[in-house]
């Protein structure tokens, strides 16, 4: 088996999930047919794939090598001009190519000048594969032509390959629906649908992953880039944000005995509850400049009277401005009179004082 066909990268994850789901292939196939955007065609006369060299005989392997040799195509004529100048700059330093004793140092060599960054473990992959080669095959020197194309094809292309190239520009086969969150233990639940109509739920357990107040950005990258064919980076942000909301507002001693309630998906799925806080001592409010602050997502949540006072959301990113939002809108309900409510007044009427001093807004003009 080789890597070229459909990249390194993507072999890696069929390993690693028929790996995981080596007790279920069925999980394994759906599972690489989500993130890689490609449903699986069922084909009568060939089975599904119970371990990972089985995918190549497949449809979707087709799919992906095709796909893959594309991109790889448009690298080429995309960086053309670096293509033919770092050929030009192998042949300059190595006109005769190498021995085999000399390719180690003459790979470091040129990867080092090459306009991208070649990560170390591609260059050390490359110099154990090709080494091996060389020992088969009983070769003592290595052309010109051979060094060209390990610096060009092997080094710079695949440097040059975007990760998880096999997402870019393509649609997801699936539809999220609806999100929700559990405190004890930290889960995240998203609803998707796939195909169209039917619904599935992902749970994502984070138990070891995420605590209260520690940052966030990190850990939503992690799930995005596992799980980018459902959510957004800064969705699952806002989710994991949520869920450390509601940490917070369980006692330690209560989240350290009492088992978690609200087990079933439809209980995660329901509208979270109102975040409470204390109320600021009046030398706080005092202290409290005038003067227009930015959102702060921390004080938010450790202080939500100080975060929203004459908060500028102006330059909040897409997180912060709905998180703030979302606490506005709580506000809002739990202090709205509706009628029924205690206090309600219909038709409610109230007289305006007299203005103290004249303005220029009370003229007519005409």
């Amino acid at each position: 088996m080789t890597v070229d066909d459909m990249g390194a990268e993507l072999w890696a994850l069929v390993h690693h999930l028929f790996q995981k789901y080596r007790h279920d292939p069925r999980k394994a196939v759906h599972e690489l047919a989500l993130r890689t955007h490609t449903e699986w065609p069922t084909e009568p006369d060939v089975p599904l794939p119970e371990i990972a060299p089985h995918v190549k005989q497949s449809s979707w392997y087709q799919e992906m090598c095709s796909r893959h040799a594309s991109l790889v195509e448009d690298l080429r004529v995309k960086h053309q001009r670096d293509v033919a100048d770092a050929k030009d700059l192998v042949l300059s330093l190595y006109p005769d190519g190498c021995s085999v004793s000399e390719y180690s140092e003459a790979l470091r060599t040129c990867a080092a000048v090459l306009p991208c960054l070649v990560p170390s473990d591609s260059i050390d992959h490359l110099i154990q594969k090709r080494g091996a080669d060389f020992q088969e095959r009983g070769v003592h020197e290595v052309s010109c032509d051979e060094l060209v194309s390990d610096v060009i094809e092997d080094l710079m292309i695949k440097a040059l390959t975007p990760r998880q190239w096999w997402c870019r520009g393509a649609s997801s086969i699936a539809r999220a629906t609806r999100m929700g969150v559990r405190s004890m233990p930290p889960t995240l639940y998203i609803e998707y649908e796939r195909p169209a109509g039917v619904s599935r739920v992902r749970c994502i357990h984070l138990r070891a992953n995420l605590r209260p107040n520690m940052p966030t950005a990190q850990l939503a990258r992690r799930l995005a880039t596992t799980h980018e064919a459902l959510l957004s980076e800064a969705q699952f942000q806002s989710l994991l944000i949520r869920c450390q909301r509601l940490q917070g507002q369980i006692p330690v001693s209560s989240a350290a005995t009492a088992p978690p309630t609200g087990t079933g998906v439809q209980a995660s799925m329901v509208a979270l509850p109102s975040t409470t806080a204390d109320s600021p001592s009046p030398s706080a409010l005092t202290a409290r400049s005038s003067k227009p602050q930015k959102a702060d997502l921390g004080l938010l949540y450790r202080d939500p009277d100080a975060a929203l006072e004459n908060v500028d959301l102006n330059d909040a990113d897409d997180v912060t401005l709905q998180e703030f939002k979302e606490v506005m809108n709580e506000r809002f309900k739990a202090n709205v009179v509706r009628p029924g409510d205690p206090g309600y007044i219909y038709d409610k009427r109230v007289a305006v004082a007299k203005a103290a001093q004249k303005s220029e807004w009370d003229d007519d003009s005409d």
